[in-house]
């Protein structure tokens, strides 16, 4: 928490820092370049500030509220556009559209590739190589179970198979309510409390299959 806010107000330092030179008065080509130059990067510390100042819980009703949302057309290219000035824009677009809906939708592919001069194929390859990107809508909770060397030795496929036996799920499936998505994950750095899961985005660790019991129970009690 200490580390976020630190980084938080240095965002807001270089913020403010790189603010007065984007109203420089001269406007020589050179100091126009640099100006563009200088607006790029204020969009990219907005963006960082935007998702690093949040807390947990305004995130995870930020996910609450985007799996209600249908996907919008008209309001994914606005998102688009937003960001499609800034470097290396592929994946804030990703996350942005994520956040307003959910996940991404396919018909995200071609207005992504035409913003960023970019194929399909390199579109699509990024969005399936990284897993945290729903390319459908997933559950109102995501539980996350991760199956890493650490939580193997300590019996997380065993708390896997009860999951899902109770569920009626294989591993990156959804409940037929939408209420709660099981996926898998590689290592969520809390190796010396094996096995491990995440739920909305809180960690959890030595998570017998009771304990999972009572996560799953309490998430779709409050889906």
């Amino acid at each position: 928490m200490e580390t976020k806010k630190v980084t938080c107000r240095l965002l807001h330092n270089v913020k403010h820092a790189l603010a007065p030179e984007y109203a420089l008065s001269d406007k020589s080509p050179l100091a126009k370049v640099a100006c563009d130059k200088i607006a790029l990067t204020l969009q990219w510390v907005e963006v960082c500030m935007r998702c690093i100042c949040l807390s947990g819980t305004e995130l995870r009703g930020l996910r609450m509220n985007a799996r209600s949302k249908a996907w919008d057309q008209d309001l994914a290219l606005a998102r688009i556009q937003e960001l499609e000035r800034l470097p290396g824009g592929l994946l804030p677009i990703f996350h942005a559209l994520q956040d307003e809906f959910g996940y991404v939708d396919k018909a995200a592919i071609p207005l992504i590739a035409s913003a960023l001069n970019l194929s399909h194929a390199e579109v699509h390859g990024v969005l399936s190589f990284y897993h945290d990107f729903h390319r459908e809508p997933a559950g109102r909770h995501t539980l996350k179970i991760c199956r890493a060397e650490s939580c193997q030795a300590m019996g997380c496929e065993t708390m896997i198979r009860h999951v899902e036996n109770r569920l009626g799920l294989k591993l990156g499936e959804t409940t037929n309510d939408r209420s709660l998505t099981i996926e898998p994950v590689y290592c969520l750095g809390n190796c010396a409390l094996s096995p491990a899961v995440m739920l909305d985005g809180k960690l959890y660790g030595r998570v017998s299959p009771d304990v999972a019991d009572f996560l799953i129970d309490d998430a779709r009690r409050h889906a």
